[in-house]
């Protein structure tokens, strides 16, 4: 399960391992507790434009890792020099559960609580995202017993 937390100015060394991870995290309104773990990796980041049943299309952030995948919207920037800000809105965790087909203008990707209706820009970007989440479905997760699926502030499926 995923827990929420703010943290006050985090320390990463350049040789840390999970740097990449931490400093996403960083990005992330809220910061999850749990994103940064051993074995995790970041396989593709891109915009998506996203239906869900009874709403209109939002452009997300979509973030896939070997184990979850995380859907967030840009904030502006307070300035030039602040990192971009995503503020996330839904987390999966890839269990056997999760269900990916191929549609005429997308990709569906299906959850036990929730449907999302995925497009992109270009037909070899769709092709991009189907091949890496195919790949990352078919591979064993060694955290979904770990975290399981979480609903907090609707945020998990």
């Amino acid at each position: 399960m995923f827990k929420f937390f703010s943290s006050p100015q985090v320390e990463i060394s350049a040789d840390d391992p999970l740097a990449p991870l931490k400093m996403l995290n960083l990005r992330l309104e809220p910061q999850l507790e749990d994103l940064v773990v051993p074995n995790r990796k970041l396989i593709k980041e891109g915009e998506v434009v996203v239906f869900l049943q009874g709403t209109n299309r939002q452009i997300y952030q979509m973030l896939l890792f070997n184990d979850i995948i995380l859907f967030a919207e840009k904030k502006e920037k307070e300035n030039e020099k602040e990192k971009e800000k995503l503020g996330l809105k839904y987390h999966i965790t890839l269990t056997s559960s999760v269900r990916l087909q191929d549609d005429n203008v997308g990709f569906i990707l299906e959850c036990p609580r929730k449907t999302f209706h995925i497009s992109t820009n270009t037909e070899e970007e769709k092709q991009n995202w189907l091949k890496e989440l195919s790949n990352q479905l078919k591979e064993p997760k060694l955290y979904s017993a770990i975290l399981g699926e979480s609903n907090n502030d609707g945020h998990g499926l």
